[in-house]
């Protein structure tokens, strides 16, 4: 007797799929993962695994947590495809670019700290203050060494 169910959700239909091209059982599953029958409820019920979960599917059978991830629909193929913005390599620039940098961040986290409500600290308005006579300062510095 097979022990495929019907795919009651995406996140199953995904999972059983790929089970199903291997020649493989929701038993199988279980024992080659250690994970609880209850995360295969989980799927079939079509919430979403956990990324632990994810990874160990992911390394039972043999593929990327992220193939897993939008297999089973908690990223989309456009959100997989993102690549985060790299940062650069500090150490690599020259001081004019350095100073660029850091007058970006400050700009940076003073719009951010515009978004905070006055009446959440003290400390962060002080924050706020201190970081904008820093940048002053910094421009000031940019503007006499050109």
């Amino acid at each position: 007797m097979s022990t495929h169910h019907r795919a009651t959700s995406p996140q199953w239909a995904y999972l059983d799929g790929e089970l199903r091209k291997r020649g493989l059982t929701a038993g199988d599953l279980i024992r080659g993962t250690g994970l609880p029958r209850s995360c295969l409820t989980i799927l079939r019920n079509g919430r979403f695994p956990s990324i632990p979960t994810a990874r160990a599917i992911a390394r039972f059978l043999g593929v990327s947590t992220l193939e897993v991830l939008v297999g089973t629909r908690i990223l989309t193929e456009d959100e997989a495809r993102h690549r985060p913005v790299r940062m650069p390599d500090l150490t690599a620039l020259t001081d004019a670019e350095l100073f660029i940098e850091l007058r970006e961040r400050l700009r940076h986290r003073l719009w951010l700290l515009s978004f905070v409500p006055q009446s959440l600290s003290l400390a962060t308005a002080g924050d706020s203050d201190r970081l904008g006579v820093e940048l002053e300062a910094s421009e000031d510095l940019q503007v006499q060494r050109e």
